[in-house]
């Protein structure tokens, strides 16, 4: 019996504290590392790391807190948001400690990412290959999003896979997909897509956006 009452005591704190926790990684996650600023843009082999920000397969919105780099789910009329349309059909994310600027026609935001492969949970840290951007606004800011994969990809063979031009040769109609579904989630009309461009434009756009979050990096970590 007393072995009993321990264990009974034992396991309502236990639930009491996995509540608590659960609690408070529903709409917010706090990695090991700062997902913004603590986290490289680029790999010593040329590869950039990407946070997922939504898995494969989801509809809730999330994204990156610039303040203090953690991922929290977007808000939108004082809701969380939702995409209601089909649900992200890879895996989506963001490359760290970029900015695309408001006063350079951007969103304000990081870089994003389509990564394109298995599906990988929040917040995971994904060493990439760039393969291409696709080039896009959306409500006329500059929303580019870069395309890549898995350095270590069992889907898309990475090895063969080293441009948009392989990954369509390979995998006919992704990058269709791709486009058809980014134009219409918002279902309003209000994004344009003008096309794809080659991995050397998006490098150069990922090279381009680090000098804006430089300037900003100091004053969100005062404010952190």
């Amino acid at each position: 019996m007393k072995y009993l009452k321990f264990f009974l005591l034992f396991y309502s704190i236990f639930i009491v504290a996995s509540y608590s926790a659960e609690n408070e990684t529903k709409s917010k996650i706090v990695g090991k590392k700062n997902f913004l600023h603590e986290i490289e843009t680029f790999n010593t082999d040329g590869s950039i790391n990407v946070v997922i920000e939504i898995p494969a397969g989801e509809n809730d919105k999330w994204e990156v807190s610039k303040m203090d780099g953690s991922l929290r789910r977007e808000r939108s009329n004082n809701s969380f948001r939702v995409i209601k349309y089909l649900p992200y059909i890879s895996n989506y994310g963001f490359i760290p400690q970029t900015l695309q600027p408001d006063n350079m026609g951007g969103d304000g935001d990081p870089v994003d990412v389509i990564l394109l492969g298995k599906k990988y949970d929040r917040g995971t840290i994904v060493r990439s290959k760039i393969l291409g951007v696709m080039i896009m606004t959306d409500d006329g800011e500059i929303d580019n999003k870069v395309v890549a994969i898995p350095k270590d990809s069992k889907i898309f063979f990475h090895e063969n896979i080293n441009s948009l031009d392989d990954l369509k040769r390979n995998y006919p109609g992704v990058l269709e997909i791709l486009k058809i579904w980014f134009k219409n989630y918002k279902r309003t009309g209000q994004v344009e897509i003008q096309g794809y461009d080659n991995r050397f434009k998006a490098i150069e756009i990922i090279k381009t956006s680090q000098n804006p979050y430089e300037v900003l990096r100091g004053y969100w970590l005062e404010r952190n």
